[in-house]
């Protein structure tokens, strides 16, 4: 099994830096990062991920019934391809959905203070991201533990757009853009069984 290895972070302490080396494996097997939309207008949800992108480079795209293109299909990445958009990913791994909910809170406050308007969607679509990657502790080289991160957040293109302040909401936006640029690649290819 190939490890990929990615740097996340550099943490530093005083004088001393200790690296965070974050990797994921080759395997087809294995859902290293996944994308669901879900729809607050529909009844019935298909809960098959939209994306999903295996430590392989193999991206396996669903698209429900009853969208136009409904189907399943395929796509493969480089590995230079996957390791940047698993680098893109890395950064939302701290991502913390309390306060950034916080932030954008005190923004819409704001908002509301200066131009007496207040904004609200409903009928929100969510949009759901997961990664799964794993990483070395500094004092055991033998055992890889785990970082799986889940986020959801509602009309997560709008907000950015509207809360262009908010680094790790814009972090979370352009990653959600790179997959669906990628799925709407012309080398999607309908998958075989």
């Amino acid at each position: 099994m190939i490890k990929i290895f990615i740097s996340l972070a550099v943490i530093c302490y005083a004088s001393s830096v200790v690296a965070t080396e974050y990797f994921h494996t080759s395997d087809d097997d294995e859902v290293i990062l996944s994308l669901s939309h879900i729809h607050g207008m529909l009844e019935e949800q298909d809960e098959t991920p939209l994306v999903r992108i295996y430590g392989s480079g193999r991206i396996h795209v669903h698209y429900p019934i009853y969208m136009r293109r409904a189907g399943d299909y395929e796509l493969w990445l480089s590995s230079m391809e996957l390791e940047e958009l698993m680098a893109e990913a890395q950064l939302l791994l701290e991502f913390n959905n309390a306060d950034v909910v916080v932030e954008v809170e005190e923004l819409k406050q704001q908002n509301f203070l200066q131009s007496g308007q207040l904004i609200h969607i409903s009928d929100s679509s969510y949009s759901e991201l997961n990664i799964h990657l794993q990483y070395y502790a500094a004092d055991d080289f033998v055992n890889a533990l785990s970082k799986n991160k889940k986020i959801k957040w509602p009309d997560l293109q709008q907000s950015a757009r509207r809360f262009s302040e908010v680094e790790s909401l814009q972090s979370l936006a352009k990653l959600e853009r790179h997959l669906l640029d990628l799925i709407n690649n012309s080398k999607l290819a309908v998958r075989s069984e």
